[in-house]
């Protein structure tokens, strides 16, 4: 396996147990802070409930790579506005 998808493997586990121990109150404030596209709010709700990226590509009608792609971004924003996730 790429080092590539280790890491992305890495940063979509790391998020989705991330968002699953915040309440709903404290998601609403980080997607509201981190001013996500309408894409990656629905992925970003996807891994809430603890979707793999199979089934978030699936839900979303798009590729791997994009789902990839935008949780890549989220997790960038995330860092950028120092959210450890």
């Amino acid at each position: 396996m790429s080092t590539h998808l280790l890491t992305e493997r890495g940063i979509i586990m790391r998020l989705s147990k991330f968002l699953q121990t915040r309440t709903l109150t404290e998601l609403e404030a980080i997607k509201t802070e981190l001013n996500l596209t309408e894409d990656e709010a629905r992925i970003f709700e996807y891994l809430r409930k603890g979707k793999s990226n199979i089934q978030i590509a699936d839900l979303c009608c798009c590729s791997l790579a994009t789902v990839g792609n935008r949780i890549k971004d989220i997790n960038t924003k995330m860092e950028r506005i120092n959210i450890e996730g």
